[in-house]
């Protein structure tokens, strides 16, 4: 299936052919199913922190935080299209004269309702109108549709979320972007400032440079030093696209057809970090100023546990360096089972293969994630897996990773009871201050096909383990649970009407 003529192709892209024959076989045999063994919860794989504990774990933060590299890592690539995807619909069928009151009198659906019914309270609403009128348009229902999203309007549809007015606030308006600024000054700051990056798509980075010197002129001088950087996805993390055959797409050209290969690309783009720690959450995942001190807090919190299990783990490993004696490991045993990880050590090996297993057990990167009540929104959820050596480890699996008719794995999704808003502090760097290749701790086989629908034609692709499922497969893994109001996220335009974007007083919203 591969010809010469391509190989040129796939040099250029820094793909090898062995890359392109590994994509195809997984086209051809599936990617193997994720087995789950048990839901993560609450006292089970879930931590639970009380005011005491949230309390010890800032202060060690606070202690720390200046004896290390900080940054903020932000995948923020990509059109706020699907954020507007009811409008789109909506354009599609509207009447062009019907007004908004008829819209509300006989709604299509409860989104558009939603949409209208509440215009006035949206960030954008100054500039939508301004846009209204700057092309003497009437302000009906399907004006407003087309302004806000077409490019000859607000042209919001196109634009990235990241510049997106998301909040209104005494300036003006609110982005994401600042609003991930203002929560990293916040809690990942330290006395070298505060570094944040986002990963970002290469058309939008004049949308990201603007409104980044938008936001710096608002911070003033007094503001500590905020250094910003961008990247994009390495193309070489493209996969094939294949037909429903598993032939490889070619375009006019006869070139092969690569599509971006999902978020799991970027554990690149994240290995490329100079840090000792990072922490990481997506750009639409941001609340109004008024709820970012809890944010915060627990954002700390989370790092001050890095702290504590780092620490303890560096000690460890610096004194298997030396000569130990059996009970010395099993004093380390005991204080690595004490944070929650399983450790299932083999009582029949010689001390020398448990020294080394347990080396091998430590030198890895860590990662403490936040984990919230499921209330229904998409995401991945917190299980333990059985890995291949032996061990169990806390993931985080997404549903499409999973046999959906295998009743007993779909038992334990039952079961579960919270899921994963991306909201995790990374530690990055062994106990010698080496930074680790992430990359060596990637699961190939947890990533999973998709089938998409291109011009009417049906495309497979490949999605890589995403960036923390399967990319942080073997990763040491704590789950700690936080505060449904810790997370934001907007999906559609209409989560911004939510309490942890909106203005209007918290009796505006009923149940």
């Amino acid at each position: 299936m591969i010809q010469d003529r391509d190989i040129k192709q796939l040099e250029e892209l820094g793909v090898s052919v062995q890359q392109i024959e590994a994509q195809l076989a997984h086209f051809k045999n599936g990617m193997p199913y994720t087995n789950i063994v048990a839901p993560a919860i609450l006292g089970k794989g879930i931590l639970e922190m009380d005011a005491k504990q949230r309390t010890k774990y800032i202060d060690a933060y606070h202690l720390h935080r200046n004896d290390k590299h900080i940054s903020k890592f932000v995948p923020a690539s990509g059109a706020a299209s699907r954020m507007f995807q009811f409008i789109y619909d909506f354009i599609e069928y509207a009447d062009p004269q019907s007004s908004v009151e008829a819209i509300l009198a006989d709604p299509p659906n409860d989104e558009i309702y939603r949409f209208f019914s509440q215009l006035e309270s949206f960030a954008f609403y100054p500039q939508l109108l301004e846009n209204l009128a700057a092309r003497n348009l009437k302000k009906n229902a399907l004006n407003i549709a087309k302004t806000l999203v077409f490019p000859d309007g607000c042209n919001f549809g196109q634009m990235p979320k990241a510049v997106l007015p998301f909040h209104t606030e005494t300036l003006g308006v609110r982005t994401p972007l600042k609003a991930q600024i203002e929560e990293g000054i916040d809690y990942a700051v330290n006395d070298k400032g505060v570094h944040l990056h986002f990963t970002i798509s290469q058309e939008h980075e004049t949308y990201f440079e603007k409104e980044l010197e938008k936001v710096r002129m608002q911070l003033g001088t007094d503001a500590p030093t905020v250094v910003v950087d961008f990247s994009y996805q390495k193309k070489h993390t493209d996969t094939l696209a294949v037909d429903l055959q598993n032939k490889p797409l070619r375009n006019e050209k006869g070139e092969l057809v690569f599509r971006p290969g999902g978020h799991g690309a970027l554990i690149e783009n994240l290995n490329e970090i100079e840090a000792d720690w990072v922490f990481i959450k997506n750009i639409d995942n941001v609340s109004k100023k008024q709820w970012v001190n809890k944010t915060a807090a627990w954002k700390k919190a989370l790092a001050g546990l890095l702290q504590e299990v780092e620490s303890c783990f560096f000690s460890i490993q610096k004194q298997l360096e030396q000569e130990v004696d059996i009970k010395q490991l099993e004093e380390f045993e005991a204080k690595i089972k004490s944070f929650g990880f399983q450790l299932q050590s083999n009582k029949e090996a010689s001390l020398s293969e448990r020294v080394a297993f347990l080396n091998k057990f430590l030198y890895r990167p860590i990662r403490i994630c936040g984990m919230v009540k499921n209330e229904g929104a998409p995401g991945g959820g917190p299980f333990w897996m059985q890995q291949e050596d032996g061990l169990l480890r806390l993931q985080i699996v997404e549903m499409a990773q999973l046999n959906q008719e295998d009743a007993a794995q779909m038992e334990l999704v039952r079961q579960s009871t919270h899921f994963n808003p991306v909201d995790l502090v990374c530690g990055l760097k062994d106990y010698k201050g080496r930074a680790y290749d992430l990359r060596e701790f990637v699961n190939p086989n947890q990533g999973f096909i998709v089938v998409k629908n291109k011009n009417g034609v049906q495309v497979k692709g490949l999605e890589l383990p995403g960036l923390w499922n399967g990319a942080m497969a073997y990763w040491n893994s704590l789950f700690v649970a936080v505060p449904i109001e810790t997370f934001n996220p907007v999906k559609t335009v209409n989560d911004l009407l939510k309490r942890g974007h909106s203005n209007l007083d918290d009796n505006a919203w009923g149940s």
